[in-house]
Protein backbone atom coordinates (compact mmCIF):
# COMPACT_ATOMS: atom_id res chain seq x y z
CA UNK A 1 0.00 0.00 0.00
CA UNK A 2 1.63 3.34 -1.25
CA UNK A 3 2.20 6.35 1.69
CA UNK A 4 3.51 9.45 1.31
CA UNK A 5 5.75 10.69 4.00
CA UNK A 6 8.33 13.53 4.70
CA UNK A 7 11.21 13.45 7.54
CA UNK A 8 10.14 14.61 11.39
CA UNK A 9 12.53 16.93 12.25
CA UNK A 10 13.00 16.48 16.65
CA UNK A 11 11.68 13.51 18.68
CA UNK A 12 8.14 12.37 18.27
CA UNK A 13 6.30 12.15 21.79
CA UNK A 14 2.59 11.83 20.43
CA UNK A 15 1.34 9.93 17.49
CA UNK A 16 -2.24 11.62 16.41
CA UNK A 17 -4.04 10.03 13.74
CA UNK A 18 -6.87 12.26 11.68
CA UNK A 19 -9.33 11.24 9.96
CA UNK A 20 -11.90 13.15 7.67
CA UNK A 21 -14.61 10.46 6.38
CA UNK A 22 -15.33 11.98 2.40
CA UNK A 23 -11.48 12.23 2.11
CA UNK A 24 -9.94 9.15 3.81
CA UNK A 25 -11.06 6.69 0.65
CA UNK A 26 -14.23 5.32 3.17
CA UNK A 27 -16.94 6.33 1.96
CA UNK A 28 -17.79 5.60 -1.90
CA UNK A 29 -17.38 7.52 -4.77
CA UNK A 30 -21.07 7.58 -5.72
CA UNK A 31 -22.21 8.58 -2.23
CA UNK A 32 -19.47 11.50 -1.72
CA UNK A 33 -21.76 15.00 -1.56
CA UNK A 34 -19.08 17.20 -4.00
CA UNK A 35 -20.07 20.65 -1.41
CA UNK A 36 -19.42 18.27 1.70
CA UNK A 37 -16.23 16.98 0.01
CA UNK A 38 -14.47 20.24 -0.37
CA UNK A 39 -15.54 21.04 3.28
CA UNK A 40 -13.98 17.99 4.70
CA UNK A 41 -10.48 18.32 2.27
CA UNK A 42 -10.32 21.94 3.94
CA UNK A 43 -10.93 20.55 8.09
CA UNK A 44 -8.64 18.38 6.81
CA UNK A 45 -5.82 19.70 5.41
CA UNK A 46 -6.11 22.83 8.31
CA UNK A 47 -6.67 20.66 11.40
CA UNK A 48 -3.25 18.56 10.20
CA UNK A 49 -1.42 21.33 9.69
CA UNK A 50 -2.21 22.73 12.94
CA UNK A 51 -1.31 19.20 14.47
CA UNK A 52 1.94 19.36 12.52
CA UNK A 53 2.98 22.32 14.09
CA UNK A 54 2.54 20.95 17.80
CA UNK A 55 6.04 20.22 19.06
CA UNK A 56 6.46 16.61 19.48
CA UNK A 57 3.64 15.41 17.58
CA UNK A 58 3.39 13.67 14.64
CA UNK A 59 0.00 13.17 12.15
CA UNK A 60 -0.85 10.65 9.88
CA UNK A 61 -3.81 10.46 7.83
CA UNK A 62 -5.51 8.23 5.22
CA UNK A 63 -6.49 9.39 1.89
CA UNK A 64 -8.39 8.42 -1.15
CA UNK A 65 -6.24 7.94 -4.40
CA UNK A 66 -8.83 9.48 -6.50
CA UNK A 67 -8.07 12.68 -5.15
CA UNK A 68 -5.07 13.32 -6.50
CA UNK A 69 -1.40 13.58 -4.86
CA UNK A 70 -1.84 14.20 -1.18
CA UNK A 71 -0.94 17.51 -0.81
CA UNK A 72 0.65 18.63 2.64
CA UNK A 73 4.68 17.87 3.61
CA UNK A 74 5.19 16.80 7.38
CA UNK A 75 2.29 14.32 7.53
CA UNK A 76 2.57 10.57 7.28
CA UNK A 77 -0.51 9.63 4.65
CA UNK A 78 -1.37 6.08 3.44
CA UNK A 79 -3.15 6.08 0.15
CA UNK A 80 -5.94 4.03 -0.46
CA UNK A 81 -7.67 3.44 -4.06
CA UNK A 82 -10.72 0.74 -2.00
CA UNK A 83 -13.17 1.49 1.16
CA UNK A 84 -11.78 -2.12 2.31
CA UNK A 85 -8.38 -0.76 2.18
CA UNK A 86 -9.41 2.65 3.84
CA UNK A 87 -11.41 0.46 6.47
CA UNK A 88 -8.33 -1.69 7.14
CA UNK A 89 -5.71 1.25 7.45
CA UNK A 90 -7.91 3.10 9.95
CA UNK A 91 -8.49 -0.12 12.29
CA UNK A 92 -4.77 -0.19 12.06
CA UNK A 93 -3.64 3.48 12.35
CA UNK A 94 -6.41 4.22 15.47
CA UNK A 95 -4.92 0.99 16.99
CA UNK A 96 -1.57 2.05 16.69
CA UNK A 97 -1.55 6.10 17.51
CA UNK A 98 -1.70 7.94 20.26
CA UNK A 99 -5.06 9.94 19.51
CA UNK A 100 -7.40 9.89 17.01
CA UNK A 101 -8.84 12.64 16.07
CA UNK A 102 -12.58 11.89 13.32
CA UNK A 103 -13.90 14.70 11.07
CA UNK A 104 -17.39 12.85 9.91
CA UNK A 105 -20.88 13.80 9.06
CA UNK A 106 -22.89 12.43 11.94
CA UNK A 107 -25.87 11.45 9.53
CA UNK A 108 -26.62 7.73 9.08
CA UNK A 109 -24.81 7.02 12.49
CA UNK A 110 -21.18 7.40 10.33
CA UNK A 111 -19.88 9.38 13.09
CA UNK A 112 -20.72 6.90 16.34
CA UNK A 113 -19.83 3.85 14.11
CA UNK A 114 -16.46 5.73 13.84
CA UNK A 115 -16.35 6.03 17.78
CA UNK A 116 -16.96 2.37 17.77
CA UNK A 117 -14.05 0.89 15.26
CA UNK A 118 -12.26 3.55 17.55
CA UNK A 119 -12.58 1.63 20.30
CA UNK A 120 -12.81 -1.68 18.97
CA UNK A 121 -8.98 -1.14 17.47
CA UNK A 122 -8.18 0.18 21.20
CA UNK A 123 -7.93 3.27 20.24
CA UNK A 124 -8.17 6.53 22.17
CA UNK A 125 -10.80 8.44 20.87
CA UNK A 126 -10.37 12.60 21.09
CA UNK A 127 -13.78 14.60 20.77
CA UNK A 128 -17.38 13.56 22.68
CA UNK A 129 -18.25 10.81 23.53
CA UNK A 130 -20.77 8.09 22.10
CA UNK A 131 -24.19 9.53 24.19
CA UNK A 132 -22.99 13.06 23.24
CA UNK A 133 -22.56 12.23 19.51
CA UNK A 134 -26.00 10.47 19.89
CA UNK A 135 -27.77 13.27 21.49
CA UNK A 136 -26.14 16.03 19.16
CA UNK A 137 -27.01 14.04 16.07
CA UNK A 138 -31.24 13.97 17.21
CA UNK A 139 -32.90 17.15 16.02
CA UNK A 140 -35.70 16.13 18.63
CA UNK A 141 -33.54 16.09 21.64
CA UNK A 142 -31.28 18.54 21.15
CA UNK A 143 -35.06 20.90 20.65
CA UNK A 144 -35.57 19.57 24.40
CA UNK A 145 -32.79 21.78 25.29
CA UNK A 146 -34.89 24.78 25.95
CA UNK A 147 -34.03 27.09 28.89
CA UNK A 148 -34.60 30.65 30.33
CA UNK A 149 -31.59 31.92 28.26
CA UNK A 150 -32.04 31.06 24.94
CA UNK A 151 -34.53 29.35 22.64
CA UNK A 152 -34.83 26.42 20.28
CA UNK A 153 -37.53 25.78 17.13
CA UNK A 154 -40.20 23.89 18.30
CA UNK A 155 -39.55 20.59 16.36
CA UNK A 156 -41.74 17.40 15.88
CA UNK A 157 -41.71 14.52 13.51
CA UNK A 158 -43.31 14.90 9.97
CA UNK A 159 -46.33 13.24 9.93
CA UNK A 160 -49.36 11.91 6.91
CA UNK A 161 -51.47 14.45 8.63
CA UNK A 162 -49.04 17.49 8.44
CA UNK A 163 -50.07 17.91 4.65
CA UNK A 164 -53.40 19.59 6.00
CA UNK A 165 -52.38 21.14 9.37
CA UNK A 166 -48.99 22.32 8.46
CA UNK A 167 -47.95 25.96 9.30
CA UNK A 168 -46.35 27.50 6.14
CA UNK A 169 -43.82 28.29 5.60
CA UNK A 170 -41.85 25.45 7.34
CA UNK A 171 -38.53 23.52 7.49
CA UNK A 172 -37.99 20.10 6.69
CA UNK A 173 -35.16 18.54 6.95
CA UNK A 174 -34.09 14.66 8.24
CA UNK A 175 -34.62 14.09 12.04
CA UNK A 176 -30.57 12.27 11.94
CA UNK A 177 -28.55 15.10 9.44
CA UNK A 178 -25.72 16.91 8.81
CA UNK A 179 -25.38 20.12 7.00
CA UNK A 180 -28.34 21.27 4.65
CA UNK A 181 -28.16 17.56 3.13
CA UNK A 182 -32.25 17.15 2.21
CA UNK A 183 -33.18 20.37 4.09
CA UNK A 184 -35.78 22.25 2.15
CA UNK A 185 -37.71 25.14 2.76
CA UNK A 186 -41.68 25.14 1.75
CA UNK A 187 -44.03 27.60 1.29
CA UNK A 188 -47.18 26.17 0.65
CA UNK A 189 -49.53 22.50 1.11
CA UNK A 190 -48.61 21.82 -2.95
CA UNK A 191 -44.34 22.06 -2.04
CA UNK A 192 -45.18 19.32 1.30
CA UNK A 193 -46.80 17.11 -1.08
CA UNK A 194 -44.84 17.19 -3.45
CA UNK A 195 -42.14 16.20 -0.84
CA UNK A 196 -43.96 13.25 0.59
CA UNK A 197 -44.61 11.70 -2.88
CA UNK A 198 -40.79 11.80 -2.92
CA UNK A 199 -39.85 10.30 0.22
CA UNK A 200 -42.98 9.19 1.46
CA UNK A 201 -41.89 5.57 3.35
CA UNK A 202 -39.15 7.26 4.73
CA UNK A 203 -41.36 10.58 6.47
CA UNK A 204 -43.67 7.50 7.43
CA UNK A 205 -41.01 6.32 9.18
CA UNK A 206 -39.96 8.66 10.93
CA UNK A 207 -36.62 9.97 9.55
CA UNK A 208 -37.91 13.72 9.07
CA UNK A 209 -38.98 17.03 11.15
CA UNK A 210 -40.67 19.76 10.51
CA UNK A 211 -39.84 23.10 12.34
CA UNK A 212 -41.87 26.86 11.78
CA UNK A 213 -39.18 28.95 9.40
CA UNK A 214 -37.26 31.40 11.66
CA UNK A 215 -36.32 34.57 10.19
CA UNK A 216 -33.06 36.22 11.07
CA UNK A 217 -29.29 35.98 11.39
CA UNK A 218 -27.69 32.60 10.16
CA UNK A 219 -24.35 32.50 12.51
CA UNK A 220 -22.11 29.30 14.37
CA UNK A 221 -19.80 29.19 17.23
CA UNK A 222 -17.73 26.63 18.62
CA UNK A 223 -17.89 25.05 22.21
CA UNK A 224 -14.37 23.43 23.02
CA UNK A 225 -14.01 21.56 26.67
CA UNK A 226 -12.23 19.26 28.52
CA UNK A 227 -15.37 17.11 30.17
CA UNK A 228 -14.65 18.86 33.81
CA UNK A 229 -14.99 22.36 33.98
CA UNK A 230 -17.84 24.95 31.94
CA UNK A 231 -16.57 24.86 28.00
CA UNK A 232 -14.99 27.88 26.53
CA UNK A 233 -17.30 29.67 23.72
CA UNK A 234 -15.18 30.61 20.47
CA UNK A 235 -15.96 34.00 18.36
CA UNK A 236 -19.38 34.46 17.03
CA UNK A 237 -19.34 33.64 13.02
CA UNK A 238 -21.59 34.25 10.60
CA UNK A 239 -22.76 31.85 8.20
CA UNK A 240 -23.59 32.57 4.49
CA UNK A 241 -26.64 30.79 2.81
CA UNK A 242 -28.28 29.93 -0.33
CA UNK A 243 -30.88 32.01 -0.72
CA UNK A 244 -32.60 28.80 -3.18
CA UNK A 245 -34.92 27.09 -0.36
CA UNK A 246 -32.15 24.58 0.90
CA UNK A 247 -30.13 26.48 3.26
CA UNK A 248 -26.39 25.05 1.61
CA UNK A 249 -23.13 26.59 3.16
CA UNK A 250 -21.27 28.52 0.90
CA UNK A 251 -19.17 30.56 3.47
CA UNK A 252 -18.87 32.66 6.80
CA UNK A 253 -16.82 35.90 8.36
CA UNK A 254 -15.60 35.87 11.88
CA UNK A 255 -15.95 37.82 13.76
CA UNK A 256 -19.67 38.00 13.24
CA UNK A 257 -19.90 41.88 12.68
CA UNK A 258 -18.05 45.15 13.87
CA UNK A 259 -18.78 45.88 17.56
CA UNK A 260 -20.85 42.09 17.65
CA UNK A 261 -20.35 40.11 20.51
CA UNK A 262 -21.61 37.17 21.88
CA UNK A 263 -24.50 37.61 24.50
CA UNK A 264 -24.39 35.48 27.37
CA UNK A 265 -27.28 33.24 26.09
CA UNK A 266 -24.82 31.49 24.01
CA UNK A 267 -22.88 30.64 27.67
CA UNK A 268 -25.86 29.37 28.54
CA UNK A 269 -26.39 26.70 25.25
CA UNK A 270 -22.74 25.51 26.32
CA UNK A 271 -23.95 25.20 30.09
CA UNK A 272 -27.26 23.58 29.66
CA UNK A 273 -25.41 20.81 27.04
CA UNK A 274 -22.95 20.61 30.16
CA UNK A 275 -25.53 18.90 32.34
CA UNK A 276 -26.56 16.64 30.37
CA UNK A 277 -23.03 15.18 29.53
CA UNK A 278 -19.49 15.86 29.43
CA UNK A 279 -18.17 17.86 26.78
CA UNK A 280 -15.07 17.00 25.08
CA UNK A 281 -12.94 18.54 22.47
CA UNK A 282 -14.71 20.76 19.76
CA UNK A 283 -18.34 21.36 19.46
CA UNK A 284 -20.27 22.96 16.65
CA UNK A 285 -22.83 25.43 17.78
CA UNK A 286 -25.99 26.86 14.66
CA UNK A 287 -27.94 29.88 15.71
CA UNK A 288 -30.38 32.00 14.11
CA UNK A 289 -30.82 35.42 15.96
CA UNK A 290 -34.49 35.79 15.26
CA UNK A 291 -35.45 39.07 13.71
CA UNK A 292 -32.39 40.19 13.45
CA UNK A 293 -31.90 40.90 17.27
CA UNK A 294 -28.52 40.14 18.29
CA UNK A 295 -29.81 39.50 21.70
CA UNK A 296 -32.24 36.45 20.92
CA UNK A 297 -30.29 33.43 19.96
CA UNK A 298 -32.65 30.48 18.91
CA UNK A 299 -30.53 27.09 18.55
CA UNK A 300 -30.82 25.39 15.59
CA UNK A 301 -28.58 22.34 16.15
CA UNK A 302 -25.51 21.10 17.89
CA UNK A 303 -22.43 19.65 15.49
CA UNK A 304 -20.56 17.28 17.42
CA UNK A 305 -17.80 17.46 15.46
CA UNK A 306 -14.98 19.97 13.92
CA UNK A 307 -17.12 22.38 11.47
CA UNK A 308 -15.44 24.66 8.96
CA UNK A 309 -15.28 27.53 11.54
CA UNK A 310 -12.54 26.22 12.29
CA UNK A 311 -11.03 27.50 9.19
CA UNK A 312 -11.89 31.05 10.45
CA UNK A 313 -10.96 30.52 13.71
CA UNK A 314 -7.50 29.44 13.23
CA UNK A 315 -6.34 32.07 10.90
CA UNK A 316 -7.41 34.85 13.82
CA UNK A 317 -5.40 33.29 16.87
CA UNK A 318 -1.94 33.62 17.21
CA UNK A 319 -1.93 30.29 19.34
CA UNK A 320 -2.61 26.77 17.63
CA UNK A 321 -6.39 25.91 18.03
CA UNK A 322 -5.74 22.11 17.36
CA UNK A 323 -3.82 22.24 20.68
CA UNK A 324 -6.56 23.62 22.51
CA UNK A 325 -9.20 20.70 20.74
CA UNK A 326 -7.18 17.64 21.63
CA UNK A 327 -5.79 19.00 25.04
CA UNK A 328 -9.52 17.35 26.13
CA UNK A 329 -7.73 13.57 25.81
CA UNK A 330 -4.22 14.00 25.87
CA UNK A 331 -2.80 14.92 29.30
CA UNK A 332 0.62 15.43 27.56
CA UNK A 333 -0.63 17.99 25.57
CA UNK A 334 -1.93 20.46 28.68
CA UNK A 335 1.45 21.80 29.21
CA UNK A 336 1.16 23.09 25.49
CA UNK A 337 -0.02 26.80 25.79
CA UNK A 338 -3.10 26.10 24.15
CA UNK A 339 -5.27 29.31 25.20
CA UNK A 340 -7.10 30.85 21.92
CA UNK A 341 -6.08 34.60 21.74
CA UNK A 342 -7.85 36.95 19.19
CA UNK A 343 -7.30 39.88 17.14
CA UNK A 344 -10.03 42.35 17.31
CA UNK A 345 -8.92 44.19 14.70
CA UNK A 346 -8.84 41.11 11.97
CA UNK A 347 -11.86 40.04 9.87
CA UNK A 348 -12.10 36.73 8.47
CA UNK A 349 -14.12 35.29 5.18
CA UNK A 350 -13.88 31.80 4.65
CA UNK A 351 -15.94 29.93 2.37
CA UNK A 352 -16.81 26.23 1.56
CA UNK A 353 -13.64 26.05 -0.25
CA UNK A 354 -11.31 26.78 2.17
CA UNK A 355 -10.21 30.13 0.76
CA UNK A 356 -9.46 32.41 3.04
CA UNK A 357 -9.48 36.03 2.92
CA UNK A 358 -8.31 38.57 5.58
CA UNK A 359 -8.13 41.98 6.17
CA UNK A 360 -8.12 44.47 9.00
CA UNK A 361 -11.07 46.77 9.56
CA UNK A 362 -10.81 50.39 10.14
Amino acid sequence: MPSVSFPITGPVALQIFVSEFLTSGACPDDRIDRSMLIEGRAMLLGFLTDVGAIAGCRAVTTWNARLGPFPLKGVLADVVDAPAQADERFRVRAGQSDLTYVIAPESDGILARRYDRVAQAGGNWCGPDRACIEFCADKLATADLEATNFETIPTRLLQEQDTAEAAFPCVVKPRFGAGSNETFLVRNSSQLDRLRQCRGHRIESGEFVIQPFIAGISCSFALVGTGKSKPEVWPLCRQQLTADGRFRYSGGRVPAGAGVRPPNRLHGIGEQLAEHMPLRGYIGVDVIFAQNDWQRPVLVEINPRLTTSYLGYRQLTSENPAARVLASACPELRTVQCSVRWRSDVEVRFGADGIIRRRHRQ
